[in-house]
């Protein structure tokens, strides 16, 4: 982790605690499926499990969960939870917790623009 970094941690009232970064195009998790975001220049936030930071074969962060585009959270409106994986229920973000990802998402995209 570099200090330059720009991270959340959130702990979901269900769920495992998770860490999200903000990385640009062409950076990040080098195994994630590629997708294109148009808008705050690309910027993407990826998701990890932090219950796996201490695992050897995990990035410094834990498990790699996903990535979306940070302009699209930004964006979003819906008042309910995040499912990043159905079938692993630890991986859901509960609402009140997505309020807290959305702003921080808005913060990054303007951070990104300046």
């Amino acid at each position: 982790m570099s200090p330059t970094e720009h991270l959340l941690d959130i702990d979901p009232y269900v769920g495992a605690p998770m860490t999200l970064r903000a990385v640009p195009p062409q950076q990040g998790y080098p195994y994630a499926p590629r997708i294109d975001c148009a808008g705050a220049d690309g910027l993407r936030i990826e998701f990890y499990d932090r219950s796996f930071v201490s695992e050897p074969d995990f990035q410094p962060y834990g498990q790699f969960i996903g990535s979306l585009c940070a302009q699209t959270l930004a964006q979003d409106t819906r008042p309910g939870p995040l499912i990043l994986k159905s079938i692993v229920p630890q991986w859901w973000i509960d609402a009140d917790t997505m309020r807290q990802v959305r702003a921080w998402a808005a913060e990054q995209c303007e951070r990104q623009a300046a």
